[in-house]
């Protein structure tokens, strides 16, 4: 039997990655605006670079880090080699080569899809529903 070469796979993979995301963890502490004095929310940017993102299984509504998120489920697929993405951390799509109408459409993320073939990062999310 003979072994197969996750790399190519990967690669294979990787293809079809046309979309462009940033994935951002929220920081544990917000931060006070000192001309303002609104707190706000501040970010540490975990990725940059090719995606892919399809629909996945049956919608429902939830709500995650009191956010109410959409009823519809995706998976964003992104290199393995990615820094690792949590749940909570936010993606936002900012280039979607044949669907623009995604470009500025952020999402929440709620775990990571384990599979034996580790060829990239499968990762579960929700469309967030607010702006903020």
């Amino acid at each position: 039997m003979s072994a197969l070469n996750l790399k190519s796979i990967s690669q294979t993979v990787e293809k079809y990655m046309l979309d462009e995301v940033t994935v951002r963890r929220p920081d544990p502490h917000p931060a006070l605006d000192g001309t303002t004095l609104l707190i706000t929310k501040t970010y540490t940017e975990i990725y940059n670079g090719k995606a892919f993102i399809v629909p996945e299984g049956t919608p429902y509504p939830t709500s995650i880090g009191g956010q109410q998120t959409s009823d519809t489920r995706f998976e964003i697929a992104i290199p393995a080699e990615a820094e690792l993405v949590m749940p909570n951390d936010e993606i936002t799509c900012d280039t979607s080569q044949y669907n623009p109408g995604m470009e500025g459409v952020v999402f929440i993320v709620v775990g990571q899809v384990e599979s034996t073939f580790y060829t990239h990062r499968r990762l579960t999310c929700f469309k967030k529903q607010d702006a903020s």
